[in-house]
Order: C-alpha cells, then sequence, then structure tokens
C-alpha cells in the first residue's frame, strides 16, 4: 500500500523497538510477580531491542530466502499469506525453544494463536459452506483476481482490504512481542548471578534502570524470593555496594512472606 512507505516503516520502528523493550521488561518481572508499574524503559533498552530486532530479522530473511522463499512460490496465490505467517509462527518457535527455552507449557499462546488462526481462516470457511469439495478446488487453485472477494478465506480479506505488507507486518510485531515477553521470561528463569547489597541481608537486585535498583529479598537455600520489592535511587552521595554473586536461579516463593 502507499501507506506503508519507507518514511512510515522508519517512523515506527522506535514504537515498536520501545514495544520489545517492554514486553522483555515485563516478561522478566513476571518471574518475580514484580508488578509492571516499576518497569521503566530508558534509552539503553531501546537501543539494545533495537540490534535484537535487527539481529532477529537478519536470521529469519536468511531463512527464508534460502529454504522457505523457493516452496512458497510454488504455493498457491490464495493460500500464500496464511502460509507466510505460518512461517512466523515457525520461525518464532524455533528462537524460542533455542534462546528463550523454560517449559514447554510456555508455548500455549503460540499454540492458540495457531489453533484460531487455522480456525478462522481455514476451518470455519469450509465447514459453513455446502459445496466444500468446490470450495477446496477454488481454494487450492490459481483463480482469477475478481473471484477472489468470493471464495477467499477470511485473513486473506483482511490482506486483500488493508494490504498483503501490512498483513504480514501486523503478524511479525505480534510474534516478535510475545517472543520478546518469552525471552525475557527465560532469562529470568536461568540467570545465575545477581548484585547482592552488601549493607542489607539477602537483599538482591533483580532490574536495574539507570539509577534505580529494584530489589527483592530471597532464601540463601531455597533460592526462593519474597512479593516485598524495594526501590532505591541512587543519589549524589549516596553509598550502594553491591557485589555479584551466584545466588541463582532465584523463583517466587509464594510462601515467603
Amino acid at each position: 500500500m502507499a501507506w506503508l512507505s519507507h518514511a512510515f516503516l522508519l517512523a515506527l520502528l522506535p514504537a515498536v523497538c520501545y514495544a520489545l523493550a517492554f514486553s522483555y521488561e515485563a516478561g522478566f518481572s513476571s518471574h518475580f510477580g514484580m508488578p509492571l508499574g516499576l518497569v521503566q524503559i530508558n534509552l539503553v533498552t531501546v537501543v539494545a531491542a533495537f540490534f535484537s530486532l535487527l539481529g532477529t530479522m537478519f536470521v529469519f530473511w536468511l531463512l527464508a530466502d534460502f529454504l522457505v522463499y523457493p516452496v512458497w512460490t510454488k504455493l498457491p496465490e490464495a493460500i500464500r499469506p496464511a502460509c507466510t505467517v505460518y512461517v512466523y509462527f515457525f520461525f518464532i518457535l524455533v528462537v524460542k525453544l533455542l534462546i528463550a527455552r523454560g517449559p514447554l507449557a510456555d508455548l500455549w499462546p503460540l499454540l492458540l494463536l495457531v489453533f484460531l488462526f487455522t480456525l478462522f481462516n481455514f476451518l470455519l470457511p469450509f465447514l459453513n459452506r455446502s459445496d466444500k469439495r468446490e470450495y477446496r478446488e477454488k481454494l487450492l487453485s490459481r483463480f482469477e483476481e475478481e473471484s477472489r472477494a468470493e471464495w477467499s478465506p477470511l485473513f486473506q480479506r483482511i490482506a486483500d482490504s488493508v494490504g498483503i505488507d501490512a498483513y504480514r507486518l501486523l503478524f511479525a510485531i505480534l510474534g516478535l512481542l510475545w517472543l520478546a515477553y518469552s525471552t525475557g521470561l527465560g532469562n529470568a528463569r536461568s540467570k545465575k548471578h545477581y548484585p547482592v547489597l552488601t549493607n542489607a541481608l539477602h537483599t538482591a537486585v533483580v532490574r536495574a534502570y539507570g539509577d534505580t535498583f529494584v530489589t527483592v529479598l530471597y532464601d540463601a537455600e531455597s533460592k526462593g524470593t519474597s512479593k516485598e520489592f524495594g526501590v532505591y535511587r541512587a543519589k549524589p552521595g549516596s553509598n550502594i555496594q553491591f557485589v555479584i554473586r551466584d545466588i541463582g536461579p532465584l523463583r517466587l516463593d509464594d510462601q515467603q512472606n
């Protein structure tokens, strides 16, 4: 579409990077039960999200160019947008398993999204038609452009309305946001080294936002953390000292006060 220009994408980039940084911090903080109100996004986290986005898109471009594109060009035009979304889902799943790790139960949002996408994009249109055989043949054939509005499934109609580029961009952003959240959650589960305050007993710094430190009490034996959080702000003349210690991986312990 005309409005989906390079200028629009450049203007959208800072907002996407900010959303990715916030999603990562939200995932990391959720592991400790930390309120989202304590999460802060600064220039460093946005820049880190930008370079992470560049790296992720570069890897995806390599995989798509050498593995997916030769197969994608041979598919019927009617189902290409839907198959492109499935490629996004598969890529996000691979990155999740390789980087974010974590239990398989964390995959339920992605699996639910895949199921809903398949349900509304293929299953319901097929079940609601009496001429199922003709619908299937039309769907899998390279029919004329004027007949696509009648036979194409729900998400194909969305692609026809807003443009295929905007359609792909929307699912790419949604998938990246979920991936950022899962990566933050996975890193919180596996992180072992934390800054520990020297003037407070069993108090670890779980997140640092510039001159603001969010701390939590932890048990050295069970490695469980409490739901009590402290916020320290470094001021001129303040004496906040901490040492890096291997105390993790930490986890939220509901039994601690």
